[in-house]
Order: structure tokens, then sequence, then C-alpha cells
């Protein structure tokens, strides 16, 4: 392998690129659920504590990542503020499919 030639992706690093798409969602998903399964009614604060845990998940797969730290920290920067953004839109897609509850 020349210095020009990437090395190939490990299964460790397609499982952690995995975890930061399927990662998020699946944590925002398990906190409705809960949340509405058990008929407690939650302040609102609490949903952006779980839009925060789903966006931690994320970041935490791209911080195992095996590459460059200076990639890490530019995929971190560009990655946290657009998973925000779109698990506070899933939120309401989820309740909506699922629950029927739309605003």
């Amino acid at each position: 392998m020349t210095s020009r030639q990437r090395p190939p992706m490990t299964r460790t690093t397609k499982l952690l690129c995995l975890g930061a798409i399927i990662g998020p969602p699946a944590v925002i998903s398990a906190w409705i659920v809960l949340e509405r399964a058990t008929e407690i009614q939650l302040p609102q604060e609490s949903g952006y504590a779980a839009i925060a845990i789903a966006v931690a998940v994320g970041l935490t797969c791209i911080g195992l990542l095996p590459i460059a730290p200076w990639l890490r920290f530019l995929l971190a920067v560009v990655y946290a503020p657009l998973a925000a953004y779109l698990m506070f839109f899933y939120t309401f897609e989820f309740v909506g499919m699922v629950y029927g509850d739309w605003l």
C-alpha cells in the first residue's frame, strides 16, 4: 500500500458511523415511548435534555472514529448543531406518525 492509498474501512469504523446516524433517533424514540407509556407529564426541559443526550451519543461515536483529531473536531462542530436541528423535528414527526398527535 502506497502512502496515497487509504486503508480500508474496518468493521469498527463502519459501526461507529452507523452509531452516529442511528443512535440519536433511537435515543429520541425511546425517550418519547417511555414518556408516553408512563403518562407522567414531564417538563418541557426533559425534551431538550433528550435531544442533548441523543446528540452526545452521536458525538461519542464521532469522537471514537480512527481519523485525524482535526477531522474529528471538524465533524463534531458540523454534526452537533445539525443533529440537534434534525432531532428537534424528528421528535415532532415521530409523535405525529406513531401517536397521531400532530401540532
